[in-house]
């Protein structure tokens, strides 16, 4: 009788310890999944731009008719255009790029990743000595995603105050130059960043390692900033490649239904 009780005993074990096996099976395929599709997620807009990227070719008629001109910056290949050196220097993978009429830059990975311009004007800027003297600037913005491995937020949901929240990183490069002598201003010149919430480019926050005034130099950053482009203006820039974004994607679903529907009906 204690025979058979042992033997109960363990079979009852077993099975106990047999659906504890398969429990945890269960959850670690459930895990696996569950990690495999928020990878997938996340580089949903990544591995469409860089198909169009691949088959640029089939895309870049129809880009064109929308008012750009097609390019890309590859990891290999350092680019000319000052403006995109920003993305020749921190990109591994090859960025898509729209210049508009204006020359302004509209560039692509995880999806919509920023703007980038390089413009000049002459302007009357008084010198310390009181005069007046025109001048030639040359303005270099960079727009750019701070995480920059995932799409762009349409509407940034986080937590006024946390890091997340200043999701976009504003530089300017202001250059001076006298016009007779062509020699540089110095005290007209300077390099500013901070980052912005994408929801309005008001809010803004640096981040910077040591910095003991983080907000004040956020603020001096964000009025030297503001001198060149308004909140308004960088909102634009920055609703415009969402725009654009939008438009590729659907670009590239409706080539990809097309080929895939010819293809079909060829077999």
């Amino acid at each position: 009788m204690n025979k058979k009780k042992s033997i109960s005993f363990y079979i009852i074990w077993l099975i106990i310890f047999m659906l504890l096996m398969a429990a945890v099976v269960t959850v670690g395929v459930y895990v696996a999944k569950h990690d495999a599709q928020r990878e997938a997620e996340r580089k949903y807009e990544f591995n469409i731009i860089q198909s169009i990227i691949k088959d640029v070719a089939l895309y870049q008629e129809e880009i064109e008719n929308w008012g750009y001109q097609v390019s890309a910056v590859m990891p290999d290949e350092e680019p000319e255009d000052e403006a995109l050196q920003y993305y020749y220097r921190n990109y591994h993978q090859p960025v898509l790029v729209l210049t508009d009429a204006d020359g302004g830059k509209y560039c692509f990975c995880y999806g919509f990743d920023g703007y980038t311009s390089v413009v000049s004007y002459t302007s009357i800027i008084e010198r310390t000595s009181g005069e007046y003297e025109e001048v030639l600037k040359t303005v270099r913005l960079e727009l750019a995603k701070r995480n920059r491995n995932q799409a762009p937020f349409e509407e940034n949901l986080n937590e006024v105050g946390a890091s997340e929240y200043y999701d976009i990183l504003v530089e300017l490069n202001v250059k001076t130059f006298s016009i007779d002598g062509g020699k540089t201003i110095w005290d007209k010149s300077g390099f500013w960043c901070t980052n912005y919430c994408s929801n309005n480019f008001v809010d803004c926050m640096r981040f910077g390692i040591g910095e003991v005034d983080t907000e004040g130099n956020s603020r001096a950053a964000d009025c030297h900033i503001k001198q060149e482009y308004s909140a308004e203006q960088l909102l634009a820039f920055y609703q415009q490649g969402l725009d654009l974004q939008k438009r590729l994607i659907e670009l590239y679903k409706r080539r990809h239904e097309i080929s895939h529907s010819s293809t079909e009906t060829g077999s």
